[in-house]
């Protein structure tokens, strides 16, 4: 008898412990993570209602009230811009300059010799990219100056000896400095290195830039601008991406293009002077004028002011004083001719990963240690807008609280080309939190997800490109970011839900919560 009543405790005890398992706070919210739920979401944000979720179109604003309603059916508070009554909305308002007009654009190459004057002509967006726009027609003669790099950490400076650069336009080279290939091997130095060398020329009083494309980057510009002709036959979708200023730095703009090597040629026509200059292999170098050009740039532009929202959340912590952020952009291309960009991958799938860890925390009924603020970004795709918005603002709109870390989904349900098993991904992390890894590692082995991470750790002076973590770790704050993989419908309207990969969709969206809850839950964040 004794030995019945020891089993029968023995199994009791086995099926509470089971239930307890299953019924900790994080197994809780990882329950209401269903594939239908998610599967749901995803189909409608990436629906043809959606009109492709353009910034400032019907589409986007749709979009982002859809968004808003999940945060609020979940049970967040909204985070976004304070009410005349002191309560908060869901949504950050950002004015933005948007350009209209710049097809009558052009640049003249003006060859002079000793009796007359030949010109030839190029279009923007055939020859001619701009960068920044003015609105303004400047005339100048030429000036070399390299890479246009400055970077006192290993004495390069393409600006020594500078003369005056007042009126001129500056042309400058595509790459950067080989001899220097180890420094340059981080694309962050090469990043900060042209930043410095623009200041130096705006300040030098130049009127223009002139960077001279390679081959290969024309060729991805040309490729981006007739999006999968083969796929619509006689038919070329092209999607015109805004140029859009914040008002309040338009004033510091000066005219910025790229152009193609038909000009290169054009301008430098029987010159050696990019040969030399490479070969020279100089850490100091002195621009250099171009005798016998002159370069008309006409940088003709319409713009109105236009209002694109972050749609913000939030979910309380017992200490306000820190907040950690999950997010994702909710914007593509909208409508372009008889195509809608729907963008299911690129970002609809980014985004229900956030809508769906904001439904699993309030579903575990933790109070977190910080508040975690879920954002949906505006503008990734027209230059990371939202989120840098987000960030450069944070202490005038959240003046009590300190940004802490980032977990970014973009692209979650696609794979690699060779990924034949749909299983890899990006899981790149700050290196400085080793913690972030195995939170990884962990979360997969025991909740048993196919998945295979290709793991990135990123210090600073790393730089991989363009998502919305990158205002978070250019600011020195720690991250997470997920992406399942690049592949043949990126940034194309066959980009469409019926081409998802649901069951890694479902498992990386599981695993961001999972890692999310551990991070803000067991560790402690600067």
């Amino acid at each position: 008898m004794r030995k019945i009543i020891i089993v029968l405790f023995i199994a009791v005890q086995c099926v509470f412990g089971t239930a307890n398992a299953q019924n900790s706070p994080k197994e809780k919210g990882l329950a209401v993570l269903t594939d239908s739920s998610m599967k749901a979401q995803l189909r409608f944000l990436s629906s043809d209602i959606m009109e492709g979720r353009h910034n400032f179109d019907k589409g986007g604003r749709i979009a982002s009230e859809y968004i808003s309603s999940l945060f609020e059916m979940a049970g967040l508070e909204p985070a976004g811009d304070l009410l005349p009554d002191g309560t908060r909305s869901f949504y950050q308002k950002i004015p933005l300059l948007i350009i209209d007009k710049y097809s009558d654009s052009y640049m003249k190459i003006n060859t002079i010799t000793n009796s007359s004057t030949t010109s030839n002509t190029y279009k923007y967006d055939s020859e001619v990219f701009s960068n920044h726009h003015t609105g303004k027609t400047v005339i100048g003669e030429l000036v070399f100056v390299g890479y246009g790099m400055v970077d006192e950490e290993i004495g390069y400076n393409d600006f020594k000896n500078t003369p005056s650069l007042e009126g001129k336009i500056v042309i400058i080279l595509d790459g950067y400095p080989t001899h220097q290939s180890e420094h340059f091997s981080k694309k962050s130095n090469i990043r900060n290195a042209k930043n410095a060398g623009r200041q130096q020329i705006i300040e030098n009083g130049a009127t223009a830039i002139i960077r001279l494309m390679s081959m290969n980057d024309y060729n991805d510009i040309a490729e981006d601008n007739s999006y999968n002709k083969s796929y619509y036959g006689s038919e070329n979708p092209v999607i015109k991406r805004l140029r859009l200023i914040e008002p309040s730095v338009q004033s510091n703009y000066i005219s910025d293009v790229k152009i193609s090597p038909r000009a290169t040629g054009d301008i430098l026509a029987n010159s050696d002077i990019v040969e030399s200059y490479i070969n020279a292999k100089s850490n100091e170098n002195t621009p250099l004028s171009i005798d016998g050009k002159t370069i008309e740039l006409s940088s003709i532009i319409e713009t109105r002011l236009g209002i694109t929202y972050n749609v913000l959340a939030v979910l309380k912590g017992q200490d306000s004083s820190k907040s950690f952020v999950v997010g994702a952009h909710y914007d593509h291309f909208g409508i372009e001719g008889n195509y809608i960009w729907n963008g299911a991958d690129d970002n609809a799938s980014g985004v229900i990963g956030v809508t769906a860890a904001a439904q699993a925390f309030v579903a575990s009924g933790t109070t977190p240690k910080h508040d975690i603020i879920f954002a949906a970004w505006t503008a990734e795709e027209v230059g990371i807008i939202g989120s840098d918005f987000f960030v450069r603002n944070f202490n005038q709109t959240h003046e009590y609280s300190k940004l802490i870390g980032n977990m970014n989904y973009d692209m979650l349900s696609r794979s690699y080309s060779d990924d034949k098993d749909h299983v890899e991904f990006d899981y790149e992390y700050s290196k400085e939190y080793p913690e972030y890894k195995k939170y990884g590692e962990k979360n997969i082995k025991k909740y048993k997800l196919n998945l295979k991470p290709r793991y990135l750790a990123m210090g600073e002076g790393d730089y991989t490109g363009g998502t919305d973590y990158i205002p978070f770790f250019f600011n020195k704050i720690s991250f997470i970011a997920f992406y399942a993989g690049h592949h043949p419908d990126y940034h194309k309207p066959t980009d469409e839900f019926k081409l998802v990969e649901l069951p890694k969709f479902y498992n990386l969206v599981r695993l961001g919560f999972l890692n999310t809850y551990d991070i803000v839950e067991n560790f402690e964040l600067k």
